[in-house]
């Protein structure tokens, strides 16, 4: 068996799948639906694609990405596999021996300390998200209109202060991230599902504060997702005009906030 599960989802046409380098340590798992992969080129260099029934199909497709993202070390398809690396479908790969690099790099540490997770390139903390994308959804962003819930993320605010937890932590891209699969780490994964459900799928806001409650210090992977030598990052597709939410050199088309 791999020692490391790579996992991404696209549902709705949001992403197509894009090819992926094989790696013999490394195990490639797409969740996606019959729409998404009839429209896509690269199912066929995945170690699996995936056609869930669970969670519930009514779902919207962004919770339903999130659930696989946050929930991956409970996904039967991933098993006991030690490492656990999630990518947004927006991102390609053309060589995963990074990965048993970091892995191993990791594998030194505190069990609490076995994660890597990227910066966010545009902005520090979660204060300053949160000021940022309220301010462009006051402005009338359409872009975050149809993503987020700007009321449900203030309460979020809201209770993170209420209950003492740190609004000023650092903010991190989490699009990309690699971890071990071990409790400590799962702990907080969980609490990070039951934050999405409760307050909407704006994911960046409340990992840091949960990373301080739980204890976790994770390690900076320093790269900028849209530029590094790693991954090529394509923006997102719209299912509708079939034009990327990128234009070329990774600058963003209507695009305001990482996901």
């Amino acid at each position: 068996m791999s020692r490391i599960a790579l996992v991404t989802s696209s549902f709705e046409g949001i992403d197509r799948i894009k090819p992926i380098a094989r790696h013999p340590d490394v195990e490639t798992i797409c969740f996606t639906d019959q729409a998404t992969l009839a429209d896509s080129d690269g199912a066929g260099t995945w170690s699996r694609v995936v056609i869930p029934d669970y969670p519930l199909a009514e779902l919207p497709s962004r919770m339903r990405a999130r659930y696989f993202k946050t929930q991956i070390h409970r996904l039967k398809e991933v098993g006991s596999r030690r490492w656990l690396v999630w990518t947004d479908a927006l991102f390609s790969f053309h060589d995963l021996e990074f990965l048993t690099e970091l892995t191993a790099t990791l594998d030194g540490l505190d069990h609490r300390s076995r994660l890597f997770l990227m910066p966010h390139p545009d902005r520090k903390t979660v204060a300053e998200e949160f000021a940022f994308i309220r301010r462009a959804m006051e402005t009338g962003s359409e872009y975050l209109h149809l993503r987020y819930d700007l009321q449900l993320m203030t309460q979020q605010m809201d209770m993170f202060i209420a209950k003492g937890m740190n609004v000023n932590g650092r903010l991190w891209a989490s699009g990309f991230w690699v971890v071990e699969n071990n409790v400590h780490i799962n702990a907080c994964w969980d609490a990070w599902w039951k934050q999405t459900v409760q307050f909407g799928v704006m994911d960046q806001l409340p990992l840091p504060p949960l990373l301080d409650e739980y204890g976790l210090k994770p390690q900076t992977l320093p790269i900028n997702f849209r530029d590094n030598e790693y991954f090529k990052w394509t923006g997102h597709q719209d299912p509708v005009s079939g034009i990327s939410s990128a234009l070329p050199g990774g600058r963003p088309l209507r695009r305001t906030a990482a996901d």
